[in-house]
């Protein structure tokens, strides 16, 4: 015997699959919002009446390059028995008087070997008091926890559920065990005479068939109860179960009696289930969204409708999903009453007694049940989009487009805060850029384009061939400052053709979080310049005596990145009108002055340059001598005296009273050959000698005076007047004086009473003040 029981030791070893080492489910959680410090949750120490320490604790999740700052709840333990767990809102939050929207992701699963047990479930409940929680076990928290009696019925098990309230499970442990049978180890029913409630707790709430939902028809349809599933009910309804009873005992000893002890099946509407036995416990997170539909006017019955796996985990992007329910939710069944509409919401879970002796691991019944909260009631609602734009093509990629390698691109990400009861505090952007988009620059903008400020570029994470990402601020959003866009600017690396999947982005903040995807595309090379040198003007305009500055880029036509050291930029300045030519000194770019934003001080050889126009020719070229030129024009500016139409005139006839004479010329003018860069400032002053006969030598009774228009001041012989006060415009064109200059402004002549019939002269000497030469 002895023989024989070592080869079905070894045989049976065999059978079984040796523990995979996997990362814990933690270490895999998708965004979601953080829970810790927001006053808007619960998580007490206790659980309800029950006495029972709350099993659920918060779970640090820490940054990375593919999450934010968040946190997960963790209800139940792999490894424990008889567990609780539960987190509520702090207050009634889910009002049931308007459509609400609420997603989660949860992780529902135990380790390879090992079964699970017993499951969670989102809850609504109208109580005075937040924290609740019915039992262990099949109740999941939330359900009737079956008390074992031989005194029951439907109000007896409904009584043991949280008042007020309904559910929707996700049951990862099948409890169809129907204590009037047994299977034998051969596989057949036999009847079993006594069921022993000492040793196996009541589990039999899945017996029967469930209400599912047939997608196609949109109707409702009976469905069987099999493995894992989800399903949601009233459970303090007692039209929710059926009782039924068996001969069981309790206690040990010599004289137990047996006696009829009732057990419980239980409704199940709303019916999601497969075939697979791992809907839930396939150890990875699913998403779970809720949409409610309150009731129309004069009804109290509303819709819920749930989807499951309605997001990838991995990349957190929609997807399709024929696991979804619409089902009735009465809110009469939840003991509102007057104007009461909002009501307390959570998630509990619970785990299984210890299994019997012949269990195959010590642990089965227990499960690690972890939630991570993506949009919560009663907090602002948000959305976000997201736009990628082909800037070379003037065109918005659509889903499945292809763009050229070396294309300029534009992400645009628009956050929106949509409605709510709160304002949407802190939120925070990660945005994933599609692989083989290298990024230049980015801005965020406020929604009335007021406000913009730069990205820190330096801020990226990862490598551009295979996606990079970047965290932003956002701020708050709320009613009078509803939406902000984030604009990256880039292009497309030309090394190689991409196929880039859908990338989604989150925007996480207080309460809600939202994703936005850039659809999939890809890309096709093109024969490009081993090397660009891209400047970032084509004219360059400085004053005599400044030396010109070039600023750009050097980029690889691959777009992959550039080695600064292997980059030198050299150049030329001629002028064709006076033949001065210059070589320009050159210098090696560096991780200081860098390819990506290089600065150019275009010193001549010669020295400092006259003013004038000038075509530079820019060359940078690389360490194996691929060259890119580039011509540019160079403006040294200078402001001096240029053209005028001739001398001022003046004729009038005496009256023996004081009076003012205008310009014999109306169109006089006296031209600034203004060639400075835009912004530079000067000034032209004038003086005046008194006006001389030219037949005798007396003097006019009289002066030239300068006439703004308001007032007059005459121009002395000692003194300069301000005429024009004036800054460049840059366009290099003469600035005409007198161009505003009417009969009544300008420089004019007053005779008084006394003034003898003659000609006269003077001398205006003009003055040029400008801050040119003191650069």
């Amino acid at each position: 015997m002895g023989l024989i029981v070592g080869m079905v030791v070894a045989a049976t070893i065999g059978l079984f699959q040796m523990p995979i080492a996997q990362a814990g489910p933690i270490d895999d959680v998708p965004q979601g919002i953080p829970v810790e410090g927001q006053p808007y949750f619960n998580l007490p120490s206790t659980l309800g009446n029950t006495g029972m320490t709350n099993s659920a604790k918060l779970v640090n999740v820490s940054d990375s390059a593919n999450r934010l700052p968040m946190d997960a709840v963790q209800l139940t333990e792999q490894g424990t028995h008889g567990a609780g767990g539960a987190i509520w809102s702090q207050e009634p939050s889910f009002d049931l008087s308007k459509n609400q929207k609420f997603s989660m992701w949860i992780y529902s699963s135990a380790d390879i070997n090992t079964s699970p047990g017993e499951g969670m479930a989102f809850v609504l409940h109208n109580n005075s008091k937040g924290n609740q929680f019915s039992g262990t076990g099949e109740a999941l928290g939330v359900w009737g926890a079956d008390p074992k009696s031989t005194q029951g019925g439907t109000d007896v098990i409904a009584g043991q559920a949280i008042p007020n309230s309904w559910a929707m499970e996700f049951d990862t442990e099948l409890n169809k065990v129907d204590p009037t049978v047994r299977w034998n180890a051969g596989g057949l029913i036999a009847s079993l005479t006594t069921w022993d409630l000492t040793a196996n707790q009541p589990s039999a709430f899945d017996l029967g068939q469930g209400i599912g939902y047939n997608n196609s028809e949109g109707t409702t349809t009976s469905q069987d109860i099999i493995r894992e599933h989800i399903a949601s009910g009233y459970p303090a309804d007692r039209a929710t179960y059926v009782a039924k009873t068996a001969n069981g005992k309790m206690g040990n000893g010599l004289f137990v009696s047996a006696k009829k002890y009732y057990y419980y099946n239980q409704d199940h509407y709303g019916l999601i289930t497969d075939g697979n036995g791992t809907l839930l416990s396939d150890r990875a997170w699913h998403h779970v969204t809720l949409n409610y539909t309150a009731p129309s006017a004069g009804s109290t019955v509303g819709t819920m409708e749930y989807r499951f796996n309605d997001k990838n985990p991995t990349t957190g992007a929609k997807q399709s999903s024929n696991a979804y329910t619409i089902t009735n939710l009465d809110i009469s069944k939840l003991g509102l009453t007057g104007s009461s509409s909002k009501v307390y919401w959570g998630v509990t879970g619970s785990t299984g007694q210890t299994w019997s002796s012949d269990s195959v691991d010590k642990d089965d019944g227990t499960q690690n049940s972890l939630v991570a909260f993506e949009h919560v009631p009663g907090q602002a609602n948000g959305s976000a989009t997201a736009k990628l734009t082909d800037v070379t093509d003037n065109r918005v990629v659509a889903s499945g487009d292809t763009i050229k390698g070396g294309d300029a691109v534009k992400l645009e990400y628009t956050v929106n805060y949509d409605s709510g009861n709160t304002d949407w505090t802190n939120v925070m952007a990660q945005l994933h850029v599609p692989k083989g988009i290298r990024l230049t620059s980015g801005k965020v903008t406020a929604a009335d384009g007021s406000t913009s400020r730069s990205i820190d570029m330096s801020k990226l994470k990862g490598a551009a061939i295979t996606g990079q990402s970047i965290e932003e601020s956002v701020g708050t959003l709320s009613s009078g400052n509803q939406t902000a866009t984030i604009t990256l600017t880039g292009k497309m690396l030309n090394d190689k053709a991409y196929s880039v999947s859908d990338t989604t982005s989150n925007f996480v903040g207080s309460g809600t979080m939202a994703s936005a995807s850039v659809s999939r595309f890809s890309s096709v090379t093109q024969d490009l310049p081993a090397l660009s040198l891209i400047p970032d003007q084509k004219t360059i305009h400085v004053n005599n005596g400044e030396t010109p500055v070039v600023t750009g880029r050097v980029e690889k036509g691959d777009g992959l990145p550039i080695d600064n050291n292997t980059i030198e930029l050299t150049g030329w300045l001629a002028n064709n009108e006076t033949g001065v030519n210059s070589k320009i000194d050159g210098i090696h770019l560096s991780d200081s002055n860098p390819a990506s934003n290089f600065k150019y001080v275009a010193i001549p050889t010669i020295g400092t340059l006259a003013s004038g126009t000038y075509k530079m020719t820019l060359e940078a070229v690389d360490n194996v001598g691929n060259l890119d030129r580039v011509y540019l024009t160079v403006i040294i500016g200078d402001v001096d005296f240029g053209s005028t139409s001739g001398d001022l005139n003046y004729e009038a006839d005496l009256t023996g009273s004081d009076q003012i004479v205008r310009r014999s010329d109306p169109n006089w003018s006296f031209n600034i050959a203004d060639t400075a860069k835009k912004g530079t400032p000067w000034q032209l002053y004038a003086k005046a000698t008194a006006l001389t006969s030219e037949t005798t030598p007396s003097l006019l009774d009289g002066e030239l005076i300068y006439s703004d228009g308001q007032s007059n001041q005459p121009l002395s012989a000692t003194a300069d007047t301000l005429i024009t006060d004036h800054r460049s415009d840059g366009s290099a064109t003469p600035f005409n004086i007198a161009g505003d200059w009417n009969d009544n402004s300008g420089i004019l002549l007053r005779v008084h009473g006394g003034a003898l019939q003659g000609e006269y002269k003077g001398t205006v000497t003009w003055t040029l003040a400008d801050t040119i030469d003191a650069n």
